[in-house]
């Protein structure tokens, strides 16, 4: 380089084509991710010694500049490329009051080194440099000559000069002219952190003046449900259930729109058709909020969630029949299950608390009277812990469970009962067997009481359904050496069946 240099001192034309194809091939090497640090040292110096060389030899004045700016800035020297940016910037100034068309590159060149300039001076605390006032000048007028990437760091200057509203509608404006820069739409979201009401009302406005293009309906989308979920959270929810309509409404446009968005739109669909779920709850109204949430789980049972993370569909169901529960409403959080259940009942828990309402239910039908309305909410109970049992086959509770209802409702399944009876204390004492000294005393105490449950149904299963003896009296023992122990309040009743059955005998 330096021999080039020495035998070309006064050849300014080639020393410029020298310097534009070296860093060109910088340029290459970057966006290929081929570029060494050692590389981009030595490309950068060979770049600026052929710049200012040229410079030397007189003439092409503006594009030995021009090449300053964009090697200093490359190098990180913010105040080296801006001196050489003011230089450009006297070059073109003439051009410029006389209304003349200037290069978009040079003007992008200013109007980046004025943009580096004037953040290092936003972050140091001193005051607004003349760069700023000249960078807002070649960028605006880049932007009306119709350089469209003049407005991303137009909208930038203004935001590190504490401007986001002009911000923002210089990113709309840009993408009035190019709708689908997913760039410009980014930094419009970053700037609708602090102001939704106005990135929603940019984008509403480019939906109408650029209709047919599902790229911004996609984004008015997203910032809908963005604003939504502000103003949930405010408390505002009519305004939340507006923003959930329209996002739908601008997702189902977008897919219909382009085939591309398909899978991405139907992700925020069960995004927005959850939220609206959880806000219909968060008013109180329990039954609508129970409604959609089904609606959402029948649109696609795939989108449903593993576990019961907040804000999802599955702990929306849950917490749906929770609060049914909480207001001893058992028809409803059974009329709810049961459809939630008829669309999805791989769920144990579901299908768990779907066979304990039924049985209560069935309790109140016959305390008042109705055998026939009882019947069938037992048996539908047996169904549903049937199917608990195929889900979680080893859950001591679970298994029980199901065996309870034949054992006191039902007349059939009482083989099956037994068997099931003897296998949940099998699981529950392997379980407790297995437990660490470090076990919570509840969740020893939760697992010893399904064991003893199940001695005790064995009892009752004999004495009062078989009418026999059996080995009943050894069942009533064994239930006894089980939490809560003497404190089981369905042991007296059996030990006086057990009585009048010896009575009987004799």
């Amino acid at each position: 380089m330096d021999d080039l240099l020495a035998e070309n001192q006064g050849n300014g034309p080639l020393l410029l084509l020298f310097a534009d194809t070296t860093l060109h091939f910088f340029a290459e090497k970057q966006a290929d991710g081929t570029l060494s640090p050692g590389l981009a040292a030595d490309l950068l110096d060979d770049a600026l010694n052929a710049y200012e060389g040229a410079l030397s030899a007189g003439g092409h004045a503006s594009d030995g500049l021009l090449g300053l700016v964009k090697v200093y800035r490359q190098m990180g020297e913010s105040t080296s490329s801006w001196d050489a940016a003011l230089g450009l910037f006297d070059q073109i100034s003439p051009d410029l009051e006389a209304g003349k068309l200037v290069s978009a590159e040079i003007l992008l060149a200013i109007g980046q080194a004025g943009l580096d300039e004037t953040a290092a001076a936003v972050q140091a605390g001193t005051p607004t440099p003349r760069s700023t006032h000249i960078a807002i000048l070649v960028l605006q007028t880049a932007a009306e000559q119709g350089e469209t990437a003049a407005n991303l760091p137009l909208s930038d200057l203004a935001t590190w000069l504490g401007n986001p509203t002009y911000a923002s509608e210089v990113l709309a404006a840009g993408l009035h002219q190019t709708p689908h820069d997913l760039v410009l739409y980014g930094r419009l979201q970053n700037l609708g952190q602090n102001n939704r009401n106005r990135q929603v009302s940019l984008l509403e406005q480019l939906r109408l003046d650029v209709p047919g293009q599902a790229t911004p309906l996609w984004y008015l989308g997203e910032a809908r449900y963005l604003q939504g979920r502000e103003t949930r959270a405010a408390a505002d929810y009519l305004k939340a259930q507006e923003c959930w309509d329209r996002a739908e409404e601008s997702f189902l446009q977008a897919m219909a729109l382009e085939d591309s968005y398909q899978t991405s739109c139907l992700d925020w669909l069960h995004l927005v058709r959850t939220q609206r779920a959880w806000t219909l709850r968060d008013e109180g109204r329990i039954a609508d909020a129970a409604a959609t949430f089904l609606s959402t789980l029948q649109a696609d049972p795939s989108r449903l969630e593993a576990t019961s993370e907040p804000e999802s569909l599955h702990l929306g169901i849950d917490a749906i029949a929770g609060d049914y529960f909480n207001r001893d409403d058992l028809k409803s959080a059974r009329h709810f299950l049961r459809n939630i259940c008829a669309i999805y009942d791989d769920n144990s828990d579901w299908t768990n608390n779907l066979g304990f309402f039924c049985r209560d239910l069935g309790v109140q039908a016959l305390q008042a009277g109705d055998a026939a309305l009882a019947r069938q909410y037992f048996e539908e109970s047996w169904d549903s812990y049937s199917r608990t049992v195929e889900l979680s086959p080893n859950e001591a509770r679970l298994v029980n469970d199901r065996a309870l209802i034949a054992v006191y409702y039902l007349d059939q399944h009482w083989q099956l009962a037994e068997q099931e009876l003897h296998r949940s204390i099998e699981l529950g004492m392997k379980t407790l067997a297995e437990m660490g000294e470090d076990v919570p005393v509840s969740e020893h105490e939760y697992f010893d009481m399904a064991v003893g449950d199940a001695w005790e149904n064995l009892a009752y299963l004999y004495l009062n359904r078989y009418e026999e003896i059996g080995d009943s009296e050894t069942f009533i023992k064994n239930s006894l050496l089980h939490f809560p122990f003497e404190q089981r309040t369905g042991i007296p009743p059996l030990q006086r069946k057990l009585e009048e059955l010896r009575k009987r005998s004799q």
